[in-house]
């Protein structure tokens, strides 16, 4: 599938408009001191409507400690482990290049909107990219993104391609009190990423594409706050060789509409999978289209306390399409509400046997 970024691109093909989940979260951002340095260096990016190389100092402006206002240019690029870097002077669609191995503190964006997306590139060009301890404060987390079933990005959209990315507080998108790079939405693009998702809004979308590579290094949780059910995550692993591997650690995307997709030639494994694990969360579900997705604790779509409203919906789709259990007490629950739905597509030739045997 083609996940074009291109400002315009709104899906990622026609084939697949009828699967998504709806909404996405604003990510404006307030630095608070909570696990970060007691002296930080802050650079915001200035390049907004051209982009540039991330080395530039023509790119930056500074705000050093005691500094009350930015100044210009910076007086170096940013690269030490106490400095912050900010993506909030303006709006825009541009790409940042990196052209060495880069750690810093920490990274926060400006809000998008719908007419004026903030979707900031960087492009690690074969290098690394570390993000350190640091905290920070989404302003407003539940105001933005589509409220259909499409796979638009968010708003607000962190896109890491062609390298290495570790980030040990984890993507952090729109939780208040945790730390993290928090922002409406990822993309991982040709990226291998280490690291945790920490605590989601209810309303992420986070796309793992073109032989991209997370591997998860602790709970994934949608952190759903009272009854904000209005924003609605997404988790979608696609293309041959993309993974999202987490043998270890639960996975736990909720919120009405909560979807998890596994597509074209994708692998995705996890411990425990819950989707809409929350109270009445409705219209879960889950697809594996042309991809495989192991689990190795039980596998859990919708709430069990719908209570009359529209249920669950379990899709597998394509010739090489597999779901597989790997604990012999595995198990499956889909629930009901008004009707839970499995949906099977069988290929002309049909299914194969695993073992590779003649049609059936």
């Amino acid at each position: 599938m083609n996940f074009g970024s291109a400002k315009g691109k709104d899906q990622i093909m026609k084939r697949c408009n009828t699967f998504a989940t709806a909404g996405l979260i604003a990510s404006a951002w307030a630095a608070t001191a909570l696990g970060a340095p007691s002296q930080y260096e802050v650079f915001q990016w200035t390049a907004t409507a051209t982009g540039g190389n991330w080395s530039d100092v023509a790119n930056w402006s500074y705000k050093g400690i005691g500094d009350e206002a930015y100044s210009a240019p910076a007086p170096r690029a940013p690269g030490e482990a106490a400095d912050r870097i900010s993506f909030e002077s303006a709006n825009g669609v541009y790409t940042v290049t990196l052209s060495d191995d880069v750690t810093v503190n920490s990274a926060s964006m400006i809000k998008g909107t719908a007419a004026n997306p903030t979707w900031t590139t960087i492009d690690l060009n074969g290098h690394f990219l570390t993000l350190k301890d640091y905290s920070y404060a989404c302003i407003n987390p539940y105001a933005q993104g589509s409220t259909a079933r499409d796979f638009k990005w968010c708003y607000s959209t962190y896109i890491f391609k062609n390298g290495r990315v570790q980030i040990n507080g984890g993507l952090r998108a729109g939780n208040t009190t945790n730390s993290g790079l928090q922002c409406g939405g990822f993309v991982f693009d040709n990226a291998s990423y280490t690291g945790d998702s920490g605590a989601w809004c209810n309303s992420t979308r986070v796309f793992v594409l073109n032989g991209s590579v997370w591997t998860n290094t602790a709970y994934l949780k949608t952190s759903v706050t009272g009854s904000l059910f209005l924003a609605n995550p997404l988790l979608c692993v696609s293309n041959a060789n993309s993974r999202f591997v987490s043998p270890q650690y639960d996975v736990d995307v909720s919120g009405n509409s909560a979807g998890f997709y596994v597509l074209d030639g994708a692998f995705a494994e996890t411990k425990r999978l819950r989707i809409g694990a929350v109270d009445k969360a409705v219209g879960c579900f889950v697809r594996v289209d042309d991809g495989t997705l192991v689990a190795r604790g039980d596998l859990s779509i919708g709430s069990d306390d719908l209570d009359g409203v529209s249920g669950s919906t379990l899709e597998v789709a394509g010739a090489s399409a597999r779901i597989v259990a790997t604990n012999d007490t595995f198990g499956l629950v889909v629930c009901e509400g008004v009707g839970a739905k499995f949906k099977f597509e069988v290929p002309r030739t049909g299914y194969l046997e695993s073992d590779g045997g003649t049609p059936r």
